[in-house]
């Protein structure tokens, strides 16, 4: 189940986002395969952390081979912005190496160049943002609130944190290359509890503190990525968000709502299907 989408359905869906006027980022990931599961025991942000320079040189090597690879379909396929990595923690302190991979894939891919690391103040570590064009991170940082009222509050110590970093480097701009809240109770997201309708209400209430609370930004921000919209169909229908799952997925539930509102969606939500089956969550957290 878990293994690399082929090049021609990865080039097959950006074409279909571009046909819809959207603007695609492309953001690879790179996940240990552990008990054929994502993730398992091994974390992506794990990689190298016991690595030596010479292991160093040949993960970088590799990582090339596979990042000039996706750089080259994103400048041919009209993509906007390409993340050089997602959440590689240790990793990212080998700032010499990914300065290089900036410099190699400037020479593929003329588009916007940004990068994904963990929000918990992981984003801080990160010592190369300079050459880069926009600031990315991955926030899932706890949000405090009973009201949307008092979430959008809870916010206003991230997004103080988030603008400081753009003026730390020269006013980059900032995007929140994924953001995102479990369906379940509690905000949970395992596959083995079921989402209420009060836990589908207190996501859609998440969705729409972001959207209040950064509504009056300056141009430093450039908004975010919702995670995630799950399309592979053999999840179910439309992403296979059924009304009982836990998963992240907007689909079918109160935040779909949001986002239709705040994106102004002209296309008529479908009707859920009859035989909608309830979806597996991928993630546990």
């Amino acid at each position: 189940m878990y293994v690399t989408v082929s090049d021609t359905d990865l080039i097959g869906a950006i074409r279909y986002a571009n046909s819809l006027g959207l603007a695609v980022m492309l953001k690879p990931h790179v996940d240990p395969l552990t008990d054929n599961t994502p993730l398992g025991h091994t974390w992506r942000g794990d990689i190298g952390k016991f690595f030596d320079s010479a292991q160093w040189d040949a993960w970088f090597a590799s990582y090339w081979q596979m990042l000039s690879k996706y750089a080259a379909i994103a400048a041919n396929e009209d993509v906007k912005i390409l993340s050089i990595n997602c959440e590689l923690i240790t990793a990212n302190n080998q700032s010499a190496a990914w300065r290089d991979l900036v410099r190699r894939t400037r020479k593929v891919f003329p588009g916007l160049l940004t990068t994904s690391p963990n929000g918990h103040g992981h984003e801080d570590w990160l010592e190369w943002y300079d050459v880069l064009d926009v600031i990315g991170v991955d926030l899932y940082d706890h949000i405090a609130g009973d009201t949307i009222a008092e979430m959008v509050t809870s916010w206003a110590p991230y997004l103080d944190h988030l603008e400081g970093m753009s003026r730390r480097f020269g006013g980059k701009p900032v995007m929140l290359t994924e953001i995102g809240y479990c369906s379940g109770p509690g905000g949970g997201c395992s596959r083995r509890q079921d989402a209420t309708e009060t836990s589908r209400a207190v996501q859609a209430m998440h969705y729409e503190a972001l959207f209040l609370a950064s509504g009056a930004l300056g141009p430093w921000f450039w908004g975010g990525f919702f995670w995630n919209w799950v399309a592979d169909p053999a999840m179910g229908h439309n992403g296979g968000a059924a009304f009982g799952d836990a998963c992240l997925s907007p689909a079918w539930k109160p935040a779909e709502s949001v986002l239709r509102m705040y994106y102004r969606a002209t296309v008529p939500r479908p009707v859920l299907p009859a035989d909608m089956r309830q979806a597996q969550c991928v993630c546990t957290f």
